[in-house]
Parts: C-alpha cells; sequence; structure tokens
C-alpha cells in the first residue's frame, strides 16, 4: 500500500452530520438551498446526502431517551477503538492507505462517505436499533480483543529478535586509513566492523565470526587453549610487548589481533595461545595491565550458526506476523469504521425523533469542510438559518450528557473527522 493523499486530505477535514425535520419542502430542496448557502462560505465545503431510514426500530419514547445516551457513550467508545487500530497499522506502516470494503468494492474513506447507506445485512430493520447496537458493540469488541491479542504476540516476537541481537548489531564503515590512531589493525582501507556496546561484556559469539577466524587461529587440545583478550584503544604495542611476561606458560608469539573488529571506545581483540593450567594467572595479570581476559567465551562455528538460524527463523517469524497484523489493521479498520458511522446514523435517528416527534419524517444531510474553527461557525449559522426557514427545528429535547448539552443545538447536530487529527 502506497502513501496516500487521501490521508492527508482527510486530516484538513471535518464532517458533521445535521438533520431538521420535514414540513411542506422536499429533501432536495432543503439540499440545494445548503450547497447555495455553503457556496458563499467556501468552496470546499460540501453537502452530501446522509441516508438514514425511518423505519428503524426503536420501542417506547423512554428508551429513546436512554437510547440517546447510550448511543453518545458508544460513539466515543467505538471511535476509541478505531483510533488504535488506525494507529497502529501506521505504525506498522506510515504509508499504509486505509480503506472501506464496502459490498465487496474498496473505497476511499470519502467515497464511502459520500455514498454511505444503511446496511439492511449487517444491522436488519426487523431487529430493534438496541439489539443492533449490541451486535454491533459486540462485533467492535471482538475486532479489538483480536487486534491487542495478535499485537501482544507479534510485540513477544519483536522482543525476541531484539533480545537475539541485543547490543551484538554491528555496523560496517570505512576506515579512512589513519588505523594506528584508531587503534585498530585495518590500517590499508578495508572495512571494519564497529561493534555496538563494549566488547569487554557482550557476546562474541557474532563478532568472531567464521569470516574472522583463520587456520590455526583456534586451538583447543588436552593442555593448549585458545584465550581472547580485551585490549583497550592505543594499547596494542604495550600489549604485544607485554603479554608473555604475564604467565611462563603463554605460547611465546602467539599473540594476534582479530583483524577488522573494533568498538566505539576502540577496544580490539587479541588472541593468544595459552596452557589451560595458566588462564586464570594469566587473566589476573591482564587484569592488573587493564587487559581483560574473555575466558567466558569459547569460538565455536556450530554455535554461530545455530545463532544465526535461530535468527533467520526469528525475523522470518516477525515479518510473517507483521504482514497478517498490517491486514488485520486493514481489515479492521474498515469494519470498526462502518460501525462507527452506523452508530452515527442511529444517534442521528434517535436525536431527530425526540427533536421533531414521529412518525419519522426529517431530513439528514452530510457536510465536509475544512478543519477551521470561524469557517465552521459560518457553516453552523448557514445550516440553522436554512433549517429555520425550510424546514423545522426543536428545541425541546435535551440529553442528560452534559456534555452534549453544552453543544447543544435545536436541530440534530454531530461532527467528527475521518481520521485522528495528530497523524
Amino acid at each position: 500500500m502506497g502513501s496516500s493523499d487521501s490521508n492527508k486530505e482527510s486530516q484538513t477535514q471535518q464532517y458533521l452530520i445535521v438533520a431538521c425535520a420535514l414540513t411542506e419542502n422536499s429533501k432536495d430542496s432543503i439540499k440545494d438551498e445548503l450547497i447555495k448557502s455553503s457556496k458563499n462560505i467556501s468552496s470546499n465545503v460540501s453537502v452530501l446526502d446522509f441516508d438514514v431510514p425511518f423505519s428503524l426500530k426503536f420501542g417506547a419514547f423512554d428508551d429513546l431517551v436512554k437510547l440517546v445516551d447510550d448511543l453518545a457513550k458508544h460513539d466515543t467508545g467505538v471511535e476509541v477503538v478505531l483510533r488504535r487500530v488506525e494507529r497502529l497499522g501506521l505504525e506498522l506502516d506510515p504509508g499504509m492507505e486505509l480503506r472501506i470494503i464496502w459490498q465487496r468494492s474498496s473505497y476511499t474513506i470519502q467515497q464511502y462517505l459520500r455514498s454511505f447507506s444503511w446496511d439492511h445485512a449487517k444491522f436488519p430493520k426487523e431487529r430493534s436499533m438496541k439489539e443492533n447496537l449490541a451486535a454491533l458493540l459486540q462485533s467492535v469488541s471482538k475486532l479489538d480483543t483480536d487486534l491487542r491479542a495478535k499485537s501482544a504476540q507479534f510485540n513477544e516476537v519483536k522482543a525476541s529478535v531484539q533480545n537475539s541481537f541485543g547490543k551484538s548489531a554491528t555496523q560496517s564503515t570505512s576506515n579512512s586509513g589513519n588505523g594506528a590512531e584508531s587503534g585498530t589493525s585495518n590500517t590499508n582501507g578495508n572495512n571494519l566492523i564497529v561493534v555496538s556496546g563494549t566488547l569487554n561484556t557482550k557476546d562474541l559469539t557474532d563478532v568472531i565470526t567464521p569470516e574472522c577466524i583463520e587456520s590455526g587461529d583456534i586451538v583447543d587440545t588436552e593442555h593448549i587453549i585458545t584465550v581472547f583478550v580485551i585490549v583497550p584503544k592505543g594499547n596494542k604495542e604495550n600489549f604485544l610487548n607485554s603479554y608473555e611476561s604475564f604467565d611462563k606458560y603463554v605460547v611465546p608469539k602467539s599473540a594476534k589481533f582479530i583483524k577488522g573488529i573494533t568498538d566505539k571506545d576502540g577496544n580490539e581483540i587479541a588472541r593468544i595461545l595459552i596452557f589451560k593450567s595458566s588462564v586464570e594467572s594469566f587473566k589476573t595479570n591482564c587484569k592488573n595491565h587493564k587487559f581483560i581476559v574473555r575466558d567466558d567465551f569459547k569460538y565455536s562455528q556450530e554455535k554461530y550458526n545455530h545463532l544465526m538460524s535461530t535468527r533467520q527463523k526469528l525475523l522470518q517469524e516477525k515479518d510473517k506476523q507483521e504482514k497478517y497484523l498490517k491486514r488485520m489493521c486493514f481489515a479492521g479498520f474498515s469494519e470498526i469504521f462502518i460501525s462507527w458511522i452506523h452508530v452515527k446514523a442511529m444517534r442521528c435517528f434517535v436525536e431527530a425523533v425526540l427533536r421533531y416527534g414521529v412518525p419519522p419524517q426529517f431530513a439528514s444531510f452530510m457536510i465536509s469542510m475544512d478543519s477551521n474553527q470561524s469557517k465552521l461557525k459560518k457553516v453552523q449559522n448557514s445550516v440553522e438559518r436554512v433549517f429555520t426557514e425550510m424546514g423545522r427545528i426543536g428545541a425541546t429535547f435535551k440529553s442528560n450528557e452534559k456534555d452534549v448539552d453544552d453543544d447543544y443545538t435545536p436541530y440534530v447536530f454531530l461532527q467528527f473527522s475521518p481520521y485522528q487529527q495528530s497523524l
């Protein structure tokens, strides 16, 4: 999925759902007047039909009063899940274009909103709104639970990959030729492996690799063994001149630096041969001269190959789970977004009936516009003027929700942004 301009456009777009009671004027004539009025504000304001069926079942009037508050609460709750899925999807793939899959076709968010119609297959009119809402919330909750579980599983694999690599990741750089200054043996412009972390403590399994080892470097007989020593930056000559004096059972002239390996501090690795019985004595004397013997590490190509194989499998598993999680986010966002807009359609219906009475006879519209507060106020004033002149608005209904009351309008008014604004 490539980066989409529609995502960027959506970040600057907001939508309004508005409705008034129908009187002698038709819905089309009210829409025409809204379009004419909006053109005086901005060419970027679009007025769309918002198809809310009048046949939704709601039971008694008291059920509507409770339902309007439940819908306001669940509207927020579904959006929270939607944003979480959206955020996860874009963390996995910042270029992901989140689309809506509806009736076996793929739509952009804008295309879906422009052509919205009630999904009678998912939310049949034979069921009450309360039942449809319960089914919708159950579906959203399951998607949320499944995505959380898959995300947690993916994070475990990611952690396993990070633990396997740890701080052992190496970085190839080109030595500029001043190897003596850098304390490395790589003085001829060859590639230099700069190991992250410190050679004093890190696992050397994937630092001293088969590519670094030459024939005769590794000895492990009944009496003699190869030992690796970490030599601080600038102490190479000092080490070469003194290591044989640290113990009489050091094999003379056995010191050899592992070419092309250093850490961020400029430490290097040397290998020497020594009698096994003298390793502890040699280690103590090295420590007194600020050289670190890594007798905790024994070179093994078999161990190295096993580590590389394990990492490869982990990376393949991570890639597999990441792709699957992306698909889940893509599909989940679509499902939850459709559910979210249906919650808003139910809110529009309930608030219209509570304002204008039964039987339901109202005109509902969706208005898209730039996210601009001054423009929003102008659009609101324009909508109220048109509704007052051509439809009917009410002032008798108020929700029990304080937050809703603070923004109360005498006509149905819902505001939302398709995408979170902080992307």
